[in-house]
């Protein structure tokens, strides 16, 4: 199943797989170890390189590997960020970089 690349974590939200790709992007709900909020971990390629988890109705970003730094780990990272309406970053740059 592919979808678009900004409606990539609410489709695997939506998923009974519980998983969506979008190219070489893939989103994986998981189950949080601390919180009944959905969260879910986004993949570029076989690099794991956030999750995400939503709080009172409002999408937060946590790094995990900024990857290589590509155009490309930037540019999706952005389009998801921006699908999502992240609340706490809402760039490659701010989530890896610390940078507003």
């Amino acid at each position: 199943m592919s979808t678009r690349l900004d409606e990539m974590v609410e489709s695997a939200l939506d998923s009974k797989r519980r998983y969506a790709v979008a190219s070489s992007w893939r989103a994986e709900v998981v189950t949080p170890r601390t919180s009944t909020e959905p969260e879910v971990d986004v993949w570029h390629y076989d690099t794991l390189m956030f999750c995400v988890r939503k709080y009172g109705g409002e999408w937060y970003a946590y790094p995990i590997n900024s990857g290589w730094g590509s155009v490309s780990d930037k540019q999706g990272t952005n389009k998801i960020l921006l699908g999502i309406r992240c609340s706490n970053v809402h760039s490659y740059k701010q989530l890896f970089e610390g940078v507003v």
